[in-house]
């Protein structure tokens, strides 16, 4: 029997983290969601390939597929947030086009975009899933880093190089941001 407290509401918020694949989105993602559940914060994880497998599997990669299965989980991190979670969801959402409608949907909620930044070389050798493999071998059709670009986000997003700053690091950067930020404050 878990006899932690149970979860303090707190302010809606979202945590959007993104990159190229194998970049440690999720892996972050769940770093700082052990952190808030540990501050007694009800924070809810969303990751894109579950999310994909399970609510949009009949959707491509090409654009206009990102756009909808973006479009959907968007819809599902909102209702999250507003049941009083702190969302963290980690989507690789390769064009600044959709991380600018994402910041426009959620405009009125706290939202933080945390930008996984990893060389795409050190993304392909990390490879957990053999997805770039896959991909080079032309079995996954519009495979971010391969043959679909990723664009750099242009600003307003906390960016970290998850090469060179292991999770903990980098997830001590993600907390310190939310108790910064009056709109994000989870402590």
């Amino acid at each position: 029997m878990d006899r932690r407290s149970p979860a303090v509401p707190c302010p809606p918020a979202v945590l959007w983290f993104f990159g190229p694949p194998a970049a440690g989105k999720t892996t972050l993602a769940r770093r700082v969601q052990r952190r808030l559940a540990a501050a007694g914060r009800s924070a809810v994880l969303l990751d894109g390939d579950r999310f994909r497998a399970r609510c949009t599997p009949a959707l491509g990669f090409a654009r206009r597929d990102r756009a909808a299965n973006l479009l959907r989980a968007a819809r599902l991190v909102r209702r999250l947030a507003e049941a009083g979670h702190i969302v963290l969801a980690a989507f690789v959402t390769p064009y600044e086009a959709h991380r600018r409608r994402l910041a426009a949907a959620f405009a009125d909620i706290g939202f933080l975009p945390v930008f996984c930044d990893c060389p795409p070389a050190v993304c392909e050798a990390r490879d957990p899933k053999g997805l770039y493999r896959r991909a080079r071998a032309g079995r996954i059709r519009f495979f971010t880093g391969v043959s679909a670009p990723f664009e750099r986000p242009v600003s307003g997003v906390l960016a970290l190089p998850t090469d060179r700053l292991d999770p903990e690091r980098c997830a001590d950067r993600v907390m310190a941001r939310l108790e910064a930020a009056p709109v994000l404050r989870v402590g």
